[in-house]
């Protein structure tokens, strides 16, 4: 006969005993109903559970140990293989390009006229931003200025003194040549004559003699044959004397011809002497004439004088000039207190301002001779300024310094590389600090922590 409990019995037991465990039975199942039955059996009611587990379901203490010790190791392992960026870097202090900045000094010791800018101004290439003076200047640019004039006023002088003495040499030496020719002629009248070769005057005296001559025969022939008459009485004396008489008078005729020759040789000779002089005399004009012009060379060196000091005034000049100072570079004016320059006497080795190109600044960066290898010239670098922390900014690896030396530590060996730091809004200025990274490459992280172990180990043991 089969027993059934009522619904709303209790299965567990009245007693628990002091074992931490506690016994819960199985829970029933109910049974299929056969074939035929009227009805079915009556269910029976579901036991309480016990939230306790039972003994078999709890794993040993050792095997829960292992089983995070496994799931540590497998993390460990998996965040080993995650990438990170190798970076080398260290503290840098900004400065500016040695290309894009001016330091503004005055070519000569000079006063400050005027500044034309003032700290922050952006200035261009060519833009005038100090006016100096220098009285030492001016004085000597107007001292040059009146040697010029007054060389120049010689010089027109001199030019003046050679156009008279170059007429006066032209009309000697136009004298001094019809004299020549004319003593020439004169010599070679004088030079026929002793050769027994006679000018025109001095044949026609020739010709007259000879006419004499031939009258004196004539007439002495006559005389011969008026006397041979006279003898013979023929005819009377007086035609005898008459011929005598022409006879006498040829004869003064011929000796006057002769006297009147001898006059004329004798005036050709004293004229060609006197030519001859008159040679001499205007040589030594054509002599005076030539030593005033040499004497005028004195223009050649007033123009040599004239030349020297236009070029010294043309120096001075560019001097002048250079005292306005311009800016040799695009950029932001660095120096404050212009205003106080003013007035004051600056000399070359003073710096009176300065202009830097802030959209790029340069710094000096030593990484360890160990990291020299992961620092490629081009390299990416990221710069955070040391007052703005959150604030990065672009940068590259512009050149590695080949000089290797040790840090102030004196305990490491460094390299230097230096930086080129982009700063287009220009909030950085030179001076400033902050913190470098070169980006190398990216690695796991058990390589980068076996790298810096690897430092660690000295070279002996490796």
């Amino acid at each position: 006969m089969t027993t059934h409990l009522p619904s709303n019995a209790s299965s567990t037991p009245q007693h628990v005993t002091s074992s931490p465990f506690r016994v819960v039975p199985p829970r029933p199942v109910a049974r299929p109903v056969p074939a035929g039955s009227q009805k079915p059996a009556p269910a029976s009611a579901p036991e309480p559970q016990d939230p306790t587990p039972s003994p078999e379901k709890i794993p040993p203490r050792s095997h829960r140990r292992f089983m995070i010790g496994g799931a540590i190791a497998f993390g460990a392992l998996a965040v080993s293989f995650i990438p990170t960026p190798y970076q080398v870097g260290g503290d840098v202090k900004l400065d500016w390009r040695e290309t894009a900045r001016q330091s503004v000094h005055t070519p000569i010791p000079a006063v400050v006229e005027q500044v034309l800018v003032q700290l922050g101004d952006q200035v261009q290439v060519g833009q005038p931003i100090v006016q100096l003076s220098s009285r030492e200047l001016e004085r000597e640019i107007v001292d040059v200025q009146e040697k010029i004039a007054q060389l120049a006023r010689a010089l027109e002088l001199s030019q003046q003194e050679q156009v008279r003495a170059e007429a006066t040499l032209v009309q000697a030496q136009a004298q001094e040549q019809a004299v020549r020719e004319q003593a020439k002629h004169k010599i070679e009248l004088a030079s026929q004559l002793e050769r027994g070769l006679f000018p025109p005057e001095v044949q026609q005296l020739q010709v007259e003699r000879q006419r004499f001559q031939e009258q004196l025969q004539e007439v002495a022939m006559n005389i011969e044959r008026f006397e041979e008459l006279y003898r013979a009485g023929a005819v009377p004396l007086l035609r005898v004397e008459e011929q005598q008489n022409a006879y006498r008078n040829v004869e003064r005729d011929l000796a006057i011809n002769a006297e009147r020759t001898e006059l004329v040789r004798r005036q050709i000779q004293e004229e060609a002497t006197r030519e001859l002089g008159n040679v001499n005399v205007q040589s030594t004009s054509v002599a005076t004439s030539i030593t005033i012009m040499e004497g005028n060379r004195q223009m050649t060196a007033h123009r040599e004088a004239i030349a020297m000091l236009e070029d010294r005034l043309q120096q001075l000049q560019a001097q002048r000039n250079a005292l306005t100072l311009v800016a040799t570079t695009t950029g932001t004016v660095i120096t404050s207190d212009l205003d106080l320059l003013i007035g004051k006497e600056v000399r070359p080795e003073n710096v009176l301002l300065q202009v830097a190109e802030l959209s790029q600044l340069t710094a000096n960066v030593e990484i360890k001779e160990d990291d020299l290898d992961f620092v490629q010239v081009g390299a990416s670098v990221t710069f955070r300024p040391r007052q703005a922390k959150l604030e990065a900014y672009d940068a590259r690896v512009e050149t590695i310094l080949p000089n290797v030396k040790v840090d102030e530590t004196q305990q490491k060996r460094v390299a230097t590389v230096r930086l080129v730091i982009d700063n287009p809004q220009k909030r950085l200025s030179p001076g400033s600090s902050g913190y470098a990274k070169i980006f190398s490459e990216w690695i796991p992280l058990y390589q980068r922590v076996g790298r810096e172990v690897l430092k660690l180990i000295p070279e002996r043991l490796l």
